[in-house]
């Protein structure tokens, strides 16, 4: 029973602190809602990125919010990591349901982002918030897609 408990807070801390220092590296110097600053803030449309087709975007963020509902029900109901995790969870279900009713991709990521005004974030931090929108952007991005056509 010890060595399953200790199992889950080992994973449940790993998964905070991956969000956590996933967004501490991007939040300097960057307004919360005008977009200015050298990322254009929260809630700045991406630029400058070239991202994954639709269909692309479907599968991947398809797999990623199956991972994540697996992960979920893993964890204690309301404990911290759970709480990350469900957050992270309703955010890419948005962006893939945007994704699926016909949006492009960066217009599905801003949708994602218009969840964090949403009650589902009240408990989360700028910094959490922040990572899973450049974990998405990079997600998405054709640049952390393999080409199929190199050796």
């Amino acid at each position: 029973m010890r060595k399953a408990n200790f199992k889950t807070l080992l994973a449940a801390t790993l998964v905070v602190l991956t969000f956590l220092l996933a967004g501490v590296g991007s939040v300097e110097a960057q307004s919360l809602s005008t977009g200015v600053g050298s990322g254009g803030g929260l809630y700045a449309y991406p630029a400058k990125t070239t991202f994954v087709s639709s269909s692309e975007a479907d599968a991947i963020l398809s797999a990623q919010v199956e991972a994540l509902r697996d992960y979920v029900a893993t964890l204690p109901v309301g404990s911290p990591a759970y709480n990350v995790a469900y957050r992270a969870s309703v955010f890419y279900r948005a962006i893939l349901q945007s994704v699926q009713n016909g949006k492009n991709v960066p217009d599905s990521i801003m949708d994602g982002v218009s969840m964090f005004l949403t009650s589902y974030f009240t408990g989360s931090s700028f910094a959490e918030k922040q990572g899973l929108r450049n974990e998405a952007i990079g997600m998405l991005s054709t640049a952390n897609v393999p080409n199929p056509n190199t050796n």
